[in-house]
């Protein structure tokens, strides 16, 4: 029972991982109205009624479910946090 629990947490590890790294693929440009091109979960395209903020910034779903979700418990997210906080490092101008 241990070991396919131990299965089982290391493929949902590989596939939140999937989701960080896949669907977070690359930032808004600096400056543009929503941060993310793509949804965290799904890697569709971000709809333009499923926006919400995260640290000030504005971050797309692929649908308003997901979008809900994420705004009410964004602590209960962490692939989606990962993601959000990886665009928010490369999206401010770094400062020489």
């Amino acid at each position: 029972m241990l070991s396919a629990m131990l299965h089982s947490f290391r493929f949902l590890s590989l596939a939140a991982a999937l989701l960080v790294f896949g669907a977070c693929a690359a930032p808004a440009p600096y400056g543009r109205e929503v941060l993310n091109d793509v949804c965290p979960r799904s890697g569709k395209p971000v709809a333009s009624d499923s926006l919400t903020t995260y640290r000030g910034f504005t971050v797309g779903f692929c649908n308003p479910h997901c979008r809900d979700d994420f705004a009410a418990h964004p602590e209960d997210c962490a692939a989606d946090r990962a993601c959000f906080d990886r665009l928010i490092g490369e999206s401010v101008p770094r400062r020489e």
